[in-house]
């Protein structure tokens, strides 16, 4: 009895110390781990603060923050490069009316960028929009050679991204004649013709598609850029006069109107060889309403080149640090260029 009384106690006070010293053996092991975390121990002896990575940002195709980060000349070039892509690639999905003949391909939808970016162009060049004189400034428009349809550019805009000057493409007289008012039709662009937006006033009045008879114009006006002039020879031109057959056969005459120059009306006094009917041949004929009336049904009629003249008395755009965007009617930019 005495040694079972005795072994009671002192055993279940060796259980009481096995317990504190676990205890306490536990308690300074987490406090040994959590100093580890926060202040790993380095082989030079000191502590160094913990770091912590930030989250990787993607910007454009470089991720800033990450382990791989990308210098800021090298985001810079990629980002110039995914902008030039515009000029490459035709993303839209907007309902805009097809071209005439033709269905554009509708790829992903960038929110920005026309379906014509690529087919319709300006002519990226200073010389144009840089004049500092009102009646030689000017931009040019153009169907590339990925265009394969007639596009309507009617309320269009040219718009400067610096000074928020804009200009809309409205209606124009497509074929002009001399003192006579024409309707006024939407502007088509076909495959490869061109158009240059003038600043200017029109030195006829009004805007225009070059013809083949629109030489006898440059006599007295001057056009800017120049006119290539390319009228119907003035002896083919006499053939159509009716009213007396026979000044074919009268060689004076007809001597006289082969040294007619080619766009040119007769303004001298005639000859007092050259009979009444040849002059009055040679007036009637030889000018730039009869010949309008003559060939407008020819298939070379009208040249790839149109002029749309904006009215303007004073320049719209800057000489030096401008940038010019082409707008269509919806408000997407199909084409940009800066100097």
């Amino acid at each position: 009895m005495a040694k079972g009384a005795n072994g009671g106690p002192i055993f279940i006070i060796v259980i009481v110390v096995l317990g504190i010293l676990v205890f306490t053996m536990g308690s300074s092991s987490d406090k040994q781990t959590g100093q580890s975390e926060k202040a790993p121990i380095s082989f030079s002896g000191r502590s160094e603060p913990a770091t912590i990575s930030k989250p990787a940002v993607v910007s454009g195709t470089a991720i800033v923050g990450s382990d791989n980060e990308l210098g800021p000349d090298t985001i810079i070039n990629e980002a110039k490069a995914e902008r030039e892509e515009i000029r490459e690639v035709i993303p839209h999905t907007q309902p805009v009316p097809q071209p005439v003949g033709e269905t554009l391909e509708v790829v992903e939808d960038d929110g920005y960028t026309s379906v014509y970016a690529g087919l319709i162009e300006l002519l990226h060049t200073k010389s144009g929009p840089a004049s500092s004189d009102v009646n030689k400034e000017y931009i040019q428009i153009k169907s590339t050679s990925k265009n394969q349809a007639n596009v309507n550019i009617t309320n269009w805009s040219i718009r400067s991204s610096v000074t928020g000057r804009n200009v809309t493409i409205g209606k124009y007289e497509k074929l002009f004649y001399s003192g006579r008012a024409g309707s006024k039709e939407i502007v088509i662009l076909a495959p490869k013709e061109k158009i240059y937006v003038l600043t200017s006033r029109s030195p006829i009045g009004s805007s225009f598609v070059v013809n083949k008879c629109i030489g006898y114009l440059t006599q007295f006006q001057d056009f800017y850029p120049t006119i290539f002039t390319n009228c119907p020879a003035p002896e083919d031109e006499i053939l159509y006069y009716s009213k007396d057959p026979g000044i074919f056969l009268d060689n004076v005459c007809m001597d006289f109107v082969d040294k007619i120059p080619m766009c040119r009306i007769q303004t001298e006094p005639f000859p007092a060889s050259i009979s009444p009917s040849c002059q009055e041949a040679i007036l009637q004929e030889i000018n730039y309403n009869s010949c309008v009336d003559k060939h407008r049904n020819d298939e070379d009629f009208y040249s790839t080149e149109r002029r749309i003249y904006l009215k303007y008395g004073s320049e719209i755009w800057r000489e030096k640090r401008e940038i010019i965007e082409l707008i269509d009617e919806y408000g997407r930019v199909v084409d940009f260029f800066d100097y």
